[in-house]
Formats: C-alpha cells, structure tokens, sequence
C-alpha cells in the first residue's frame, strides 16, 4: 500500500513551483523589455517568451500532477547529480568568457565541453556539431531578432 505525503513535501511539486515562478519572472521581464523599432515579427523579447511559456506549461502539469498522486517515494530523491552540477558551474564560467571570447568561440567551447562531459569522444563530432551549433544560434539572433552578439576582442 502506497503512502500520501503533504503535497508541498513531494519533489516534483517543488520542482513545478521553481520552475513556474522562474519562469513567470522571465515573461514579466520579457513584456516590459524594450524593443527595437527596426525589429521586424521578432523582437528582443521573442526569444524568452519562446522559452517561458512552455516552461510555464511544464511547471503547472508537473504541479497538478504531484497534487494527484502524492505517493511516498522508496528511491532516495537526488537534487543534483555530478554532470548537473559541473553544467552549472560550466554555465557560471561561459557567461563571463561570452564577452571576452564573443558567443561564437565561447559557446563552440562551451557545447564541446559538454559532449566530452556527458561522453561524446569523437573530436571531429565536437567541431562540426559545437561550430554547426554555434553559427545557427548567431544567425537565428543576427536576421531573425535583429540582435548582435558579443564579439571576440579580435572582431569574429
């Protein structure tokens, strides 16, 4: 026979709430950002909201779905394992170097870093995906949202 536990005690509950009031911030940001006048269909704000809004989505179904079945769990529950722990701290490490290096070399090593981390050992798998990865990103922000990126010191 499974337990109920308080529904404010299950994980996934948490996780929902985090995620939805995370994200409800990054929406509000988002609609009182200011936007270009050159901007076409998308703007500076496209972006978060593209992300926001399925994050919201996500947050609530987890919520409603751990206020249905609140089952004691036998497993231990794991915050954060290794590799999502160092992913952070790579996150924490990329942001600064994205405006030394510029998005394209920072971001090629930051993709690459996470393959090897996650266990990618091919090396030309780590160019040609990190660089593919890369020039899509600064092209959907360069012609689509009309957003520059952070150049390296050197111009590229």
């Amino acid at each position: 026979m499974t337990k109920k536990i308080k529904v404010w005690k299950d994980p996934d509950f948490q996780l929902g709430l985090g995620l939805g009031i995370v994200s409800l911030a990054v929406i509000y940001y988002s609609l009182i950002m200011p936007s270009a006048e050159r901007a076409g269909a998308f703007k500076a704000n496209s972006y978060p909201l593209l992300l926001a809004v399925p994050l919201l989505l996500i947050a609530a179904w987890t919520v409603f779905g751990s206020v249905i079945s609140r089952t004691e769990r036998e497993e231990p529950f794991v915050v954060m394992d290794r590799e999502a722990l160092v992913t952070f701290l790579g996150a924490l490490v990329y942001i600064p170097l994205t405006k030394c290096l510029g998005f394209y070399l920072s971001n090629t090593l930051y993709v690459s870093f996470l393959l090897y981390l996650y266990g990618e050992r091919t090396i030309w798998k780590y160019i040609v995906f990190s660089v593919t990865l890369s020039v899509s990103v600064g092209a959907v922000f360069n012609y689509f949202f009309g957003v520059s990126l952070p150049m390296f010191w050197g111009g590229f």
